[in-house]
This record gives C-alpha cells, sequence and structure tokens, in this order.
C-alpha cells in the first residue's frame, strides 16, 4: 500500500525527468498525484506522479487547503521561500 499525500503538502520528486524538483500535491489517490510548481507545471496543466516517486518533504499545516483558490504565482513564490527556507 502507498502512502497518501494530503492536498498542500510539499513533496520531492525522486525519479523521472523532474527528479530533485520540489511540487506541491494538488490532489492524491492511492497510487498517483497530481503536482503543480507554479512554473513549469500550472494549476491548469499538473503532473501526474506515481507516490512511489514522491518524498515527503512538509504536510499541509491545514488538512482541507482549497489549492484550487491559489493562483501559479503564488504556488510558484511559496516553493521559492521553502527552497530559501531549507538553504537550498
Amino acid at each position: 500500500m502507498r502512502e497518501y499525500f494530503c492536498s498542500g503538502a510539499v513533496v520531492l520528486a525522486t525519479a523521472g525527468r523532474e527528479k530533485g524538483e520540489i511540487f506541491l500535491v494538488l490532489s492524491s489517490d492511492s497510487e498517483y498525484s497530481l503536482l503543480v510548481n507554479g512554473s513549469t507545471r500550472t494549476m491548469d496543466n499538473p503532473k501526474k506522479k506515481n507516490n512511489k516517486h514522491l518524498h515527503l518533504l512538509c504536510k499541509s499545516e491545514t488538512t482541507a487547503l482549497d489549492m484550487s483558490m491559489l493562483s501559479d504565482a503564488q504556488v510558484k513564490n511559496f516553493l521559492s521561500n521553502y527552497n530559501k527556507s531549507r538553504g537550498k
């Protein structure tokens, strides 16, 4: 059984072309997650990625985070700030 990622969680891609990139989880089921980063993967064109190729970095602070209310610019800004806080 695979790990479920909640909406709004910050994950690291561990395989594929996006290896090493950080994403926000738009939605998730038992096998796949839809990921956005605000630049190459927008809210209109999320990346579908197998959960076994993802590593959880940070859970969402709110369990019912409504990702549909966020813009691509807000997602990009959040992930940029998150990277700076990690020291990368």
